[in-house]
């Protein structure tokens, strides 16, 4: 059965660390809000849309520009002869898709992601940093004793600062202590400049 929703709820939690950092130690900021659903482009889709009219039709260039995107919006995207309607449809459906995207900006490292999860969610998970050296883990933490019996996406933002210059190995792991049980939902290698 297909569901189309029309109106945009959200609700929405915001927690800030309030000490400043050790020297050497990074300070977690983030944000976590649960909406039925978007269609806010992230980060990256800003930056490739910008490429893209700076393309025009040339086909090598757009295909060089769309790498940066996930497979389901690379397909949104690629055909400029789509019309705007159905590149809209293509786009909603495509931007509810879970993702996760990391990137240094200023020296912070700023993390975008979409989870799909228990709805009952936003109000129930913590982020968690944990850093030995140069290994960042940054800890998504379910606590519940019941949970919704649906899905839906979660968007989390979270920035990281107060890190030295340097490379840095980032893990995101999804740690629901309702089901006893740890995924690794991403890992990449960064470099603060």
């Amino acid at each position: 059965m297909n569901r189309r929703y029309t109106a945009v709820s959200c609700s929405s939690v915001l927690l800030l660390a309030l000490c400043p950092p050790a020297a050497g130690k990074a300070r977690l900021t983030h944000s976590v809000s649960a909406c039925s659903v978007t269609d806010r482009p992230s980060i990256q889709e800003r930056r490739v849309a910008k490429q893209l009219r700076e393309c025009g039709q040339d086909i090598p260039c757009r295909k060089r520009a769309l790498q940066a995107l996930t497979l389901p919006l690379r397909r949104c995207y690629f055909n400029p002869s789509r019309s705007e309607a159905s590149r809209d449809k293509c786009l909603a459906h495509a931007r509810n898709q879970a993702f996760v995207e990391a990137e240094v900006r200023d020296g912070k490292i700023v993390i975008q992601q979409r989870l799909h999860t228990y709805c009952n969610a936003s109000d129930k998970l913590s982020l968690r940093l944990v850093q030995r050296g140069s290994a960042l883990k940054l800890l998504e933490i379910f606590r519940a004793r019941k949970v919704a019996r649906c899905v839906c996406p979660l968007d989390i933002s979270a920035t990281i600062d107060g890190l030295p210059k340097g490379a840095y190995s980032l893990e995101i792991v999804f740690d629901n202590r309702y089901a006893k049980e740890r995924e690794r939902v991403h890992k990449i290698e960064l470099k603060v400049p």
